[in-house]
């Protein structure tokens, strides 16, 4: 009698197939979504403004690292500059895979130096660099805060009260205390 063996090879369950067929189409899925999330053309079509509530989070949590430490926002290899992490916060310089802001240039086109006069590159973050910044922002311009302190823009005269929009439309005028406010009648 010839007794061959039979290889014990039982076919995969079904439910395991189905299982790694899902998770490969997942997988394939999210890499061709961030894929398209990062085409030049979408990206440079958004305005700095148009940065999403969620994004701005996201940023804001990733700048809120400890103090003296690089925030780096990671993409696949493409252009920095065509990013809204770009455009709101100055991410612009491609650095060993991530997007960092590396130069004053990077700040000067973002979103946070026209708003919050945050135009200079320091410790990969922007930040408020002199007086001349707070000048040119749009607190100075709405709130009066015109005035270089201490690393950020505050209301410093009654000068820097009575040029904004404040003092015109709530009549917040004075200067007392370090802000602008509305006369005592």
């Amino acid at each position: 009698m010839n007794h061959r063996r039979k290889a014990n090879l039982a076919p995969l369950p079904f439910t395991l197939l189905v299982t790694l067929l899902v998770t490969l189409l997942v997988t394939l899925l999210i890499v061709a979504v961030g894929l398209v999330g990062c085409s030049k053309s979408t990206a440079q079509k958004r305005a700095p403004e148009a940065v999403s509530p969620a994004a701005k989070d996201d940023l804001q949590s990733s700048q809120s690292g400890q103090a003296g430490s690089t925030a780096k926002i990671v993409v696949p290899k493409h252009d920095c500059k065509s990013t809204p992490a770009c455009l709101e916060a100055g991410y612009c310089t491609q650095e060993q895979g991530s997007c960092v802001v590396k130069r004053n240039e990077d700040c000067e086109s973002a979103s946070v130096c026209k708003r919050d006069g945050k135009c200079a590159a320091a410790k990969g973050q922007c930040v408020v660099g002199d007086s001349s910044h707070c000048k040119q922002s749009a607190r100075c311009k709405h709130k009066g805060e015109c005035t270089f302190k201490e690393g950020s823009c505050t209301a410093g005269s009654h000068s820097d009260c009575k040029q904004s929009k404040r003092c015109k439309h709530k009549g917040e005028c004075n200067f007392q205390n370090g802000e602008c406010t509305a006369d005592k009648k």
